[in-house]
């Protein structure tokens, strides 16, 4: 059996905090190749945050939250009951321009960073990043989009990591994303959002 080569790209965008400081971020690699036996890899994202001169000192250790996701898509949710001995769909919606895989890793839990408010308004976390609403629906159920997000949690292409990056000391860090197998192919986006 001949193996194909195919080929994860993985953009990396870094998005800094205070405007004296500099983030620098660094993966380990920018190409994931897949053959006939792939069944995952796992990347180490490397970053420091510089200070220069002017900066004052910190009262407290930074957070870090590293967010990966995988190429958009359109995904049709359907609610199926049970109808004698079948299983029929009664209903459907369909959400546009959702990620495949969403991973986000953070060095303690997303609500021990920040408030509810500000993750929804940064788009931090996996619930931030699904669409509220559905393709040609004037409201979204939200029984809808937590069935996504439950199914794709299940098939581990949805992660939260609350201990997924390490502070290897209080400027520099450390993240180890892992890509399963069931990963779909194309473009991925890495963003660092640093509190």
């Amino acid at each position: 059996m001949r193996a194909a080569a195919l080929a994860f790209c993985l953009c990396l965008a870094g998005a800094g905090g205070a405007r004296a400081e500099q983030l620098i971020v660094s993966l380990s690699s920018d190409f994931v190749g897949i053959n006939s036996n792939f069944t995952g890899a796992e990347l180490a994202l490397f970053g420091s945050i510089e200070r220069d001169a002017a900066t004052v000192s910190r009262p407290g250790d930074y957070d870090v939250i590293v967010t990966v996701r995988g190429p958009r898509g359109t995904v049709t949710v359907r609610e199926k009951k049970q109808f004698g001995p079948l299983w029929v769909n009664l209903d459907q919606r369909k959400f546009i321009a959702v990620p495949a895989f969403i991973s986000v890793l953070s060095n303690r839990p997303l609500a021990d960073i920040a408030r509810e408010e500000l993750r929804a308004k940064l788009r931090l976390g996996i619930a931030p990043l699904i669409p509220q609403q559905a393709a040609g629906a004037a409201q979204i159920d939200p029984m809808f989009r937590d069935g996504l997000i439950r199914q794709r949690r299940a098939e581990r292409l949805f992660r939260e990591e609350p201990k997924g990056v390490q502070l290897l000391s209080q400027n520099l860090f450390r993240a180890a994303v892992r890509i399963p197998g069931t990963a779909p192919l194309g473009a991925y986006e890495i963003d660092v959002a640093v509190f």
